[in-house]
């Protein structure tokens, strides 16, 4: 259990877990070298290719170490928007097979209070990182920490507000996002489909079934039948409006 708190992100914590130190610039003078060496042997397409190796390496590699390191000082002064966005470019297309800018830009957003994004940053990077990493273990964790601090703060909000108020809140959303909050942590999962038994009192197929199918599909096998009380269903084959 000791273990298990000292990974729950916290101030300092992203510069701990780090794992690049120092700048490689080996990678980018090569390919730049070879790339100069192409143009004078007047290959150009072979010194586009090495050129953009060379941008490939100053970008992917040099300038995403230095964004995570001035992620971390940023985080150290408490200036978090401004660590959330450095953590994001040192990783723009969530790639990355390190574990730094997972764990750097996780940190940064749990730090400023937007714990799903938190959680999702982590998994996300568990699942891209080599399980034979040594930090893989570490992005398990610490998603599984801010799901737990996530449903710690979902039920000091069911604690906070009466059943009514919370019912109310909860009827205003339409099906789609009380799935969508449903799927956000454990507590909710279970307090909207097994608790609330307003769920699907009324349901318009217009409104409440998402675009894509096979979640349509989903979400109305969740149906409980003996909840709904209004039905609203609408046919695209005039037919079939015409006998309904």
């Amino acid at each position: 259990m000791a273990q298990s708190a000292c990974l729950m992100p916290s101030p300092g914590d992203a510069f701990r877990w780090l794992t690049v130190t120092t700048l490689n610039f080996a990678t980018m003078n090569d390919a730049f070298e070879q790339g100069k060496h192409a143009f004078e042997t007047h290959d150009y397409h072979q010194a586009v290719e090495h050129y953009t190796s060379a941008l490939k390496a100053l970008q992917q590699d040099l300038a995403a170490a230095i964004f995570v390191h001035r992620a971390v000082a940023y985080e150290m002064q408490g200036k978090y928007e401004s660590a959330v966005d450095d953590g994001r470019a040192a990783n723009p297309y969530q790639r990355a097979t390190r574990a730094d800018p997972y764990l750097t830009l996780g940190n940064a957003l749990f730090l400023s209070n937007q714990l799903r994004e938190s959680a999702a940053v982590y998994k996300h990077g568990a699942e891209i990182v080599p399980e034979t990493c040594s930090r893989h273990d570490t992005l398990i964790t610490k998603h599984r920490q801010v799901q737990n601090a996530m449903e710690k703060q979902n039920q000091f909000i069911y604690r906070l507000l009466p059943f009514e108020v919370l019912s109310r809140i909860l009827s205003m959303l339409s099906i789609k996002d009380r799935a969508t909050l449903a799927i956000t942590c454990r507590f909710w999962n279970n307090y909207i489909f097994k608790k609330w038994s307003y769920m699907w009192e009324t349901i318009d197929t217009r409104k409440d079934l998402p675009d894509y199918p096979e979640k349509g599909a989903a979400l109305i096998e969740a149906i409980h039948g003996d909840q709904v009380r209004n039905l609203t269903v609408e046919f695209e084959d005039p037919m079939l409006r015409y006998f309904f």
